[in-house]
Order: C-alpha cells, then sequence, then structure tokens
C-alpha cells in the first residue's frame, strides 16, 4: 500500500496535514485545468453525523461526491473512481499501476457495513 493511503475504519477520523507531516496535496483541476473545489470535509462532516461507523479513505477527501443511502443500511461515503485514480497517480504511480492498486486495494477491500461506494461520472 503506498505511503498516505491508509484505510481508515472504525470511529469517523480525518487525517490532516498535521497527523501525516510532509503529505502532498495536489491540486486537482478538470479537463481545462481549473482547480475543482472539494467538498470532501463537508462530505465527511455530514456522514459523521448520519453514520459515525462510516469509513473515510485518508488521501481521497477530494475524490468524496456524494453520501449514498440504501434501504436497510446505514448511509456511506461515495467516492468517484476517476478521481482516485488521478490521486493515486499524482502520487507517482503509473495509470497502470493506479488502476491495479485501486481494484485490489480499494474497491476489492470490504470495511463492514460502513464500506464506501465506488462510481464511474464518465467514460
Amino acid at each position: 500500500m503506498p505511503k498516505g493511503h491508509p484505510v481508515i475504519k472504525g470511529k469517523l477520523q480525518r487525517a490532516s496535514k498535521k497527523t501525516h507531516p510532509g503529505r502532498v496535496y495536489p491540486v486537482r483541476t478538470d479537463l481545462k485545468g481549473r482547480a475543482l473545489r472539494s467538498l470532501g470535509s463537508q462530505w465527511i462532516d455530514r456522514i459523521a453525523q448520519l453514520n459515525p461507523d462510516a469509513v473515510v479513505l485518508d488521501g481521497f477527501n477530494s475524490c468524496i461526491v456524494a453520501i449514498a443511502h440504501r434501504f436497510g443500511a446505514e448511509p456511506v461515503l461515495a467516492y468517484d473512481m476517476g478521481l482516485m485514480i488521478q490521486v493515486l497517480t499524482a502520487d507517482g504511480m503509473t495509470e497502470e499501476e493506479a488502476h491495479e492498486y485501486f481494484d485490489f486495494n480499494i474497491i476489492g477491500g470490504f470495511f463492514g457495513s460502513g464500506t464506501p461506494i465506488f462510481l464511474t461520472t464518465s467514460n
């Protein structure tokens, strides 16, 4: 697992520059090079109220796009898969390595009922 991308599970926790000194927090951009505004911390604050056992993936706050509600289950965070791949490549992985890492370690992991869902938002 690449440094800086541990999965945080159990009680909601938040990584920060203080808890992870030296971690690079790259600016995400859209296809036209405009900086994307992250609403990740707002989603995390909201999910903490709705489901304190929701899993938050460290280093991917900028990839949170929604809170997902399911019948008979507590709400969970929803992440944009494409943005997650961008984060991994910004951390030095090739695109192929990022996809392999994502498939095996992130989407392939089950962390209990608070496991997030992953969305494909574009081709």
